[in-house]
């Protein structure tokens, strides 16, 4: 089966940007970009559909504020309409309905988000202990895997759609950088949609190869997607402070960083298609800077276009 090479490139719709967007959750910028939406759309309880649904938490405490969500059954789609129903049975079905969707709108931009599935507490507390001590996983990250938030949704959810691009262009080579890119940014920030695209990526690219083919071009791919990926990032974390200071220091990190791993994938990919692999260090150097500079201008003129204070203002009226 032949691979496309121009799948992923930049001529084609931005499917390597989806990669790095969804790498970027992983990133301390990404958690400060968590953490200003939480605080935009995730409003206090003002409905007795909000205080409904909190009620076993506002109660007992269970789960406290990072496993809340989780334990207290009342977060999945499920237990958040029976307790919300509950708590107003006189009132019109589609008001409890809005009433549901829009706690749980909100709580999906939480740090934390929802539940994947809603567990027993002490279930929780058995099998991650279990985990803890068996397979060395932290329980905070396994409290992270089991929820998923708003940004976390997107970005799997681009990767999934990279995925379906990937397999319908019957592109193996590409299928591998998503299973590289998706791979760790799944693993750093606890994104279960991105393991599973990955995954899913992984598998689809194995059944797609052919009888002798050599490997070497898809595993290429794969480190491609991981060297780009790590790129945004480290670059994401090391400028995870700065990002904290508002919403101009933080669209500038995500900007930088992308460009970052942008221009890594482009100088990656250059170098392993064409003689040029062979040049002097020198001049990848000088090539990795034009690039940078290149994508930072054309990202930079993109998102400033779009994002400015008025965009929050605007989220926090939808939700207040």
């Amino acid at each position: 089966m032949k691979s496309n090479p121009q799948l992923l490139r930049p001529s084609q719709p931005p499917l390597e940007t989806a990669l790095l967007l969804n790498a970027l959750s992983a990133s301390r910028s990404g958690h400060a970009l968590d953490s200003m939406l939480a605080q935009a759309i995730n409003t206090p309880n003002t409905t007795i559909y909000d205080r409904a649904i909190d009620s076993v938490y506002l109660t007992a405490g269970t789960g406290g504020s990072h496993l809340h969500h989780l334990l207290d059954g009342q977060h999945d789609l499920v237990g958040a309409f029976a307790a919300a129903r509950a708590a107003a049975p006189h009132d019109s079905l589609g008001s409890v309905v809005f009433g549901t969707a829009h706690h749980l709108a909100k709580d999906l931009f939480s740090v934390m988000g929802l539940p994947v599935v809603s567990l027993n507490p002490e279930t929780y507390r058995q099998s991650s202990t279990w985990m803890q001590q068996h397979l060395g996983l932290a329980k905070s990250w396994q409290a992270d895997l089991l929820q998923i938030n708003g940004m976390e949704l997107l970005g799997g959810g681009l990767a999934a759609a990279v995925v379906v691009f990937g397999a319908r262009r019957q592109d193996a080579q590409a299928l591998f950088e998503v299973a590289g890119s998706s791979g760790l940014a799944g693993v750093l920030a606890a994104n279960p949609l991105a393991l599973i695209a990955g995954t899913v990526a992984l598998i689809l690219a194995w059944q797609m190869r052919k009888e002798g083919q050599t490997w070497t071009p898809h595993w290429q791919r794969a480190g491609i997607g991981l060297a780009s990926s790590g790129t945004a990032i480290a670059l994401g974390s090391l400028l995870g402070g700065f990002a904290s200071g508002g919403i101009m220091p933080l669209v500038l990190s995500l900007v930088l960083s992308l460009a970052a791993g942008l221009t890594v994938r482009q100088w990656l990919l250059s170098r392993s298609t064409s003689p040029r692999f062979e040049q002097p260090e020198e001049q990848g150097v000088d090539e990795a800077t034009q690039l940078w500079q290149r994508q930072v201008r054309i990202m930079s003129q993109r998102v400033w276009s779009q994002a400015d204070e008025p965009l929050l203002a605007v989220l926090r009226k939808a939700f207040a």
